[in-house]
């Protein structure tokens, strides 16, 4: 089974950067990743995780734990940052280019840019320590820039968080040749029925007197919906008033 390294970076004492909304960076990279795990994980691909909750874990850690596990690809996942707060786009890194490592990110700054609509900053050579280190092909996401205020609300919503996952999860399955499915929405809720109306005055009457007709032997079928007939009228009085016997 295929095996993918995926790291949540920065968390615990390390928020990494900070929205104008104060929105952690640890926080919305960590829920996008375990998004993009529960998906690969659906078309069969094993997912190891450096943290699964917002706990300390070393740059070094981070590779030990992949390369401990033997997998076959690592992403980082990241949210930017700028001073000014006006940069915006995703872009995603490798050590260089030239190998696999530039296969995987080009294939997840794809998906993610056409699925997410951010600006495509491009794929970069970068000697971050998480691509430096681990002895498998490897990519660094940043997802979209945290500094910016609207790409913080990208990077909080719900809907826009499952929407970059499935992309970047598709980035990487394509690598193994696999294809995630669109999911499947979930089923409508049933309509509740309307509350019935309670009763008037003469309905309850009515529902007493059919009982009464009923128990007596009256009317003999209250299924038969046709209008009564004048001859089944003096029927139905005769066996009230008539003579017994």
């Amino acid at each position: 089974m295929p095996k993918v390294g995926q790291d949540y970076g920065h968390g615990g004492k390390d928020s990494g950067a900070l929205g104008p909304n104060k929105t952690k960076e640890s926080d919305v990279v960590l829920a996008i990743g375990q998004k993009a795990a529960e998906y690969l994980r659906s078309v069969d691909i094993e997912v190891v995780e450096t943290r699964t909750d917002d706990s300390t874990v070393s740059l070094d850690d981070r590779c030990k734990i992949a390369n401990a596990a033997g997998c076959d690809l690592f992403v980082s996942y990241h949210g930017n940052s700028d001073i000014t707060g006006r940069a915006f786009g995703s872009e995603t890194y490798c050590l260089q280019k030239g190998g696999r490592g530039e296969q995987l990110a080009a294939a997840i700054q794809k998906r993610l840019t056409e699925a997410l609509g951010t600006a495509d900053r491009g794929v970069k050579e970068a000697n971050f320590y998480v691509l430096r280190y681990t002895q498998m092909p490897a990519a660094l996401v940043e997802i979209a820039f945290i500094s910016n205020p609207d790409e913080e609300a990208i990077l909080t919503n719900e809907e826009k968080q499952n929407i970059a996952a499935l992309a970047i999860a598709r980035g990487i399955a394509e690598q193994f040749g696999k294809e995630i499915p669109d999911p499947v929405p979930p089923a409508p809720e049933p309509e509740p029925e309307p509350a019935k109306p309670e009763p008037t005055a003469f309905e309850k009457e009515q529902a007493a007197a059919i009982e009464w007709c009923k128990k007596n032997g009256y009317i003999k079928n209250f299924d038969n919906k046709e209008p009564i007939t004048r001859e089944y009228l003096a029927v139905i009085l005769h066996r009230i008033h008539g003579p017994k016997g």
